[in-house]
């Protein structure tokens, strides 16, 4: 248990690295001093920096999704006020998208990200039922506007541009305002 908890740890420090100095910017000495061990010491706990870097990729998605998904979800029954609690913690959230982004387009770990895609895709599946389940709607009515609205999101995080999400956004509200006005729950 003690050894996962460090290795839970040593994921969060070095990510709060990458994410400070960018993946290609941070070398594994760094990620070494960050862990506080001496450069050969990350290899007790990852067998190399490859796997260091999706450790770090996949804790930076889950802190994406845990601070941004599970909060709208709880808002959903007040589509205008959870839209504009995605976009400013979307905004707040955006370094650790970047550095999630980051791993994902560069062709060395494009392999070893298809199992966290994989695994984010069954969560976004889960997420968009309870949504479904917030607002009493038939989940493969919700479940394409749920999607637009995370990849609206996730973009605002990447590009920083409200224009270009806006659209999508306004259709997520409009629907979800449709839902619970003739929600017979309500």
């Amino acid at each position: 248990m003690e050894a996962n908890a460090r290795k839970k740890g040593i994921v969060g420090e070095c990510l709060a690295l990458l994410v400070e100095r960018g993946l290609t910017n941070t070398t594994t000495r760094d990620l070494s001093r960050a862990m506080k061990l001496q450069n050969s010491g990350m290899y007790y706990y990852f067998a190399s920096k490859e796997d260091l870097i999706i450790a770090c990729a996949e804790e930076a998605i889950l802190q994406v999704e845990e601070r941004i998904i599970r909060p709208a979800v709880f808002l959903a029954r007040e589509p205008r006020r959870m839209i504009e609690q995605l976009t400013e913690t979307a905004r707040e959230a955006s370094p650790i998208m970047k550095f999630f982004v980051s791993v994902c387009a560069d062709r060395r770990y494009e392999e070893s990200m298809k199992p966290v895609l994989a695994r984010q895709s069954t969560r976004y599946a889960r997420y968009a039922a309870d949504f479904a389940d917030a607002l009493n709607a038939d989940a493969r009515e919700i479940t394409p506007f749920i999607y637009m609205m995370f990849t609206a999101i996730s973009n605002y995080m990447v590009y920083g541009e409200k224009t270009f999400i806006s659209p999508q956004l306004r259709a997520v509200q409009i629907k979800f305002e449709r839902l619970t006005e003739n929600d017979p729950a309500e």
